[in-house]
């Protein structure tokens, strides 16, 4: 069709407005800095942070206080966390209240230590008349005597321009109900504004799709779909001797190709059950509304009807009594046999589940440091390859047993040895062995400055470890991280190293986006941990609901704004959610998700395990034959519904064309064709435009010139595959009767395939 040559990516008047999403953050830094006046109230929180922090403790007592530091070996209590650790000033201010309550003669031991007094082991890092030793002192008199300065208003908020509850309410919809929200909701919310937007989101995180989006979120994080690519894959990680069982559905354990189609089926999802087992627990937590820190601590794991009876479960007294509800997962505890025996597996949520263990396996050299790793990245927002990167002299490295006697070692493996042992009745295979023997290289199982002292504990170690991860600050930090990530599409601000050049601008923009942080995390911690707290506060809060901003600087777009390239998964909802149709290969399973899936910037969770956020060509060559093959298959199909249910085309007829034969406009036609373009943009793009709005104009300019383009052909015919010959939304063929829309004799049919082509292609439909 000679009308896709007309249609670029992103039509070009709306570039501008790309560009104000990333631009937002110079509005805020800029306008945080102006409001910071001399005279500013500090509460001890700001006052840490401006003065203690960056003034004193980033530059005179980290590099032996950190964790992984000279004092923190030899028990110190004054810790101070780096800005690589999620939560780092909050944990750090909280410390420092702690030790300063500490005295000696009257004097807090803060102030005496820094001095070279009371054995200091640093020596003396300060003059006592310094105006870092005075910044040290106010902060202890702030400890004795707290400073609070009321409710501090945003000097940002004012500054920027905000999706409105109705705008939200839609963006939100889409992004995790996969659907518009309906008229009923439409107007509650029109009519009670933000009050009303509360009760919408909260309909609407009850439905099925969140859930799936939770997983979605969770599984790009864990990476265990690793195990779901092929049937019986997860199948494989099981041992049968551990699940006599694994093999119920072959019990005469014939070969592939002698199986039966109910065996197929059986194994099918027998495995998917296992390789599903840790997003669905996940999803299990937030569907019952329980405290989110329960995808840990869970005594107890889910399981489909297939896979219940893998685990040798007997499925009915689960509340599993259909095997045709395969998505259904009921919470169940397992045995596995040992001798002959059945040995509970003591379950501490996700962490205990086959494919996690498998997917974040262990050596006999590793010994799970890379499971130790992973649970601080996963669950602790903390990367420790950040926190203690620094070269290290090889040659410096004499010990035999480096990682717990050689400072160049012990500074990362004390933090990360204590937690890996926690792993270390779970094997390579991710099989849970109460006999295993204890390594004698690496420490007791423990976090932090706590062990587990009790020898009866160790084979229920990961059970204790995943309580002590749940109650630190730094779990809800990672929840929140990690929705972020998976809703905005970027990841959070980092705090700013102290010599970057752009410190204060760069702080500036972070403190708003902390502020706007702790205040969710509050809300979710009075809400009983519930994880729909985190994302109702991400959506309402204006890092989400964004637009633009006044007064940008082009100098700092770093920090806030949404408009994220929708992942392959979102795009596949939201083609149906608006056009009313799968865009579908020849099984009818999405395109997107299958033959799109890497194409579109996706990820397999294995080679590919970082989606793509900004488009590239194939990227771009992707969207193109999505919205001309969608644009081709909507428009016929619409057109043979009556007027008063179709989705697309409520207001005009094939039989409608803008100018007559002599090149003269027909005005009924004409007002009919903008009405259904502004439609459209409303539909599609989420603009509602006056008609006589110059983006109408332009898309009406395009309809009027592929008219005309078409018009000089005097050709009718329309590409088979874009006749009204099948239904769209189940991919079968019409009956003989049903069948219309075979050619275009009134050239108007392949000119609003170009309009939508064209709408679909738009940044406001390919991002959100």
């Amino acid at each position: 069709m000679s009308f896709t040559r007309k249609r670029p990516l992103l039509r070009s008047h709306n570039r501008q407005q790309v560009v104000r999403f990333g631009a937002i953050s110079a509005s805020l830094s800029a306008s945080l800095l102006a409001g910071c006046g001399n005279n500013q109230c500090l509460d001890n929180a700001a006052f840490y942070e401006q003065k203690v922090w960056t003034q004193v403790v980033s530059k005179n007592c980290l590099k032996c206080h950190a964790p992984e530091g000279a004092a923190a070996s030899k028990n110190a209590k004054f810790i101070q966390l780096s800005q690589s650790f999620p939560s780092f000033l909050e944990l750090n201010l909280t410390n420092f209240t702690e030790v300063a309550k500490i005295e000696y003669e009257g004097k807090s031991e803060i102030l005496r230590k820094p001095l070279g007094e009371m054995n200091h082991g640093g020596g003396k890092v300060l003059d006592e008349g310094s105006d870092e030793y005075k910044v040290l002192a106010d902060m202890v008199n702030r400890v004795k005597d707290p400073v609070t300065c009321g409710v501090q208003q945003s000097p940002v908020v004012p500054n920027l321009q905000q999706l409105d509850p109705v705008q939200t309410l839609r963006k939100a919809t889409l992004q995790l109900g996969g659907r518009l929200p309906t008229q009923a909701e439409e107007d509650a919310v029109k009519a009670g504004g933000e009050e009303a937007l509360g009760p919408a989101l909260d309909q609407l995180l009850t439905e099925s799709t969140f859930y799936n989006v939770l997983k979605e979120i969770y599984g790009d994080v864990m990476l265990t779909g690793r195990y779901g690519q092929y049937d019986g894959q997860a199948l494989g990680l099981l041992n049968s001797g551990d699940y006599p069982s694994v093999n119920w559905w072959n019990p005469a354990n014939v070969p592939d190709n002698m199986l039966t189609a109910q065996q197929v089926s059986d194994r099918k999802w027998s495995s998917y059950g296992i390789a599903a087992e840790p997003l669905e627990l996940i999803a299990y937590v937030a569907r019952s509304n329980k405290p989110f820190s329960e995808i840990l601590t869970a005594d107890y794991t889910v399981v489909n009807y297939q896979s219940a009876k893998t685990y040798g479960l007997d499925p009915a007294t689960l509340g599993l009594a259909n095997p045709g509800d395969y998505y259904t997962f009921k919470p169940a505890k397992v045995q596995v046999t040992r001798t002959g025996n059945k040995v509970g597996v003591p379950h501490a949520g996700v962490l205990t589940t086959p494919v996690y263990l498998n997917r974040w396996s262990t050596t006999s050299t590793n010994l799970n440091r890379a499971r130790a790793r992973m649970t601080y990245k996963f669950f602790l927002a903390t990367d420790l390859l950040a926190v203690a990167e620094r070269p290290i002299d090889p040659s410096s490295v004499t010990s035999t047993n480096p990682t717990r006697d050689d400072q160049y070692c012990t500074s990362c493996h004390k933090i990360i040895d204590p937690v890996a042992s926690t792993y270390q009745k779970w094997d390579g295979g991710g099989r849970f062995q109460p006999t295993l023997d204890w390594p004698t290289a690496m420490p007791q199982p423990g976090f932090g400055t706590a062990i587990v002292d009790n020898v009866a504990q160790y084979p229920s170690a990961l059970q204790w470890l995943a309580k002590q991860v749940t109650v630190d600050a730094r779990f809800g930090m990672s929840v929140l991280t990690n929705l972020y990530v998976g809703l905005i599409g970027q990841d959070p601000l980092p705090y700013p190293a102290s010599d970057d050049p752009s410190f204060s601008d760069k702080q500036a923009a972070w403190q708003e986006q902390n502020r706007i942080f702790q205040d969710i995390l509050a809300k979710w911690t009075a809400g009983n941990q519930n994880v729909k707290e985190l994302v109702k506060g991400l959506i309402t809060s204006p890092i989400y609901r964004a637009v633009s901003a006044k007064d940008l600087n082009p100098a700092q777009m770093e920090a806030f704004g949404t408009g994220r390239l929708l992942t392959p998964e979102s795009l596949a909802r939201k083609l149906p959610a608006t056009l009313g149709i799968r865009w579908m290969r020849y099984d009818k399973a999405d395109a997107l998700t299958t033959d799109y899936d890497l194409l579109y910037g996706g990820i397999d969770f294995d080679n590919v395990v970082k989606r793509l956020t900004v488009p590239n060509a194939i990227i771009g060559n992707v969207g193109q034959r999505m919205s001309t093959e969608m644009a081709c298959y909507a428009t016929a199909w619409d057109f043979l519904k009556p007027q008063a249910q179709r989705l697309l085309f409520k207001y005009v007829e094939p039989s409608q064309y803008p100018e007559d034969d002599n090149g003269f406009a027909v005005p009924a036609s004409v007002d009919n064709i903008k009405k259904n373009i502004q439609y459209l943009h409303g539909r599609l793009l989420g603009e509602y435009l006056d008609v006589t709005d110059p983006e109408i104009e332009r898309t009406y300019q395009l309809y009027v010139n592929t008219y005309r383009e078409l018009q000089k052909t005097k050709r009718p015919d329309m590409p088979y595959d874009c006749q009204g010959r099948w239904d769209r939304v189940t991919g079968d063929a019409l009956a003989a009767d049903k069948i219309g829309i075979t050619d275009d004799k009134y050239y108007t049919v392949r000119s609003w395939m170009a309009v939508v082509s064209y709408l679909l292609l738009d940044w406001k439909y390919l991002y959100e």
